[in-house]
């Protein structure tokens, strides 16, 4: 029986490539016990958004330090601009980041997403609130093992009312069954284009 790989991260750094963990349950195996209970405090409060670079700040204070050399102090930079460029996971596949850390100057995050169908929450403590409690098991070996950059994706996943996805997904497969009862064509673009027509 073959078991996957835990997912970790390979940085490349000026003495070679350091690998590190990647995931909640991972970084705080790692962190010194002086710096595990803030962890923990930190942790469920964090928006989906800003779980990366959480994770990302706290192997840097205590996993990655000192990184000694201007080039190691260049790549932990580059990282924190969600430029993973030469950051190969557990597969030697490389990590992409879909998204940019948060503008500090933007104010306090929120901890809800927003949809067209109202807000949800997007923190671990927010969407375990909501869960019933046989789902929470799940929820919470989940989210400990999720590679840290697809964790904003599971707080969606899991965080997005579960009767709001069962409506979209019996809308999807009466559209797939060619029931387009309520259906009307997307208004066109400025540019004349007629949107979801793949023209482009």
């Amino acid at each position: 029986m073959t078991t996957e790989a835990e997912p970790t991260w390979s940085i490349p750094l000026a003495a070679g490539r350091v690998t590190v963990p990647a995931t909640i349950q991972g970084v705080r195996a790692a962190l010194p016990p002086d710096r595990a209970e803030d962890f923990d405090a930190e942790v469920p409060r964090t928006p989906g958004p800003d779980l990366l670079y959480f994770l990302l700040d706290a192997l840097v204070e205590s996993v990655l330090t000192p990184v000694g050399t201007p080039q190691d102090r260049e790549v932990i930079a580059r990282l924190r601009t969600g430029d993973f460029a030469g950051v190969l996971d557990e597969r030697h596949e490389p990590v992409h980041v879909g998204f940019a850390p948060r503008d500090p100057e933007a104010g306090e995050p929120s901890p809800q997403w927003t949809a067209s169908t109202g807000p949800f929450p997007a923190t671990i403590e927010g969407i375990r609130a909501t869960l019933a409690p046989d789902q929470r098991p799940a929820f919470d070996r989940d989210i400990a093992t999720t590679p840290a950059q697809h964790l904003a994706h599971a707080t969606v996943r899991w965080g997005y009312p579960a009767e709001d996805r069962a409506r979209e997904d019996e809308l999807i497969a009466r559209l797939r069954e060619g029931d387009f009862t309520g259906a009307v064509p997307a208004p066109p673009t400025e540019d004349g284009e007629q949107r979801g027509t793949g023209a482009a």
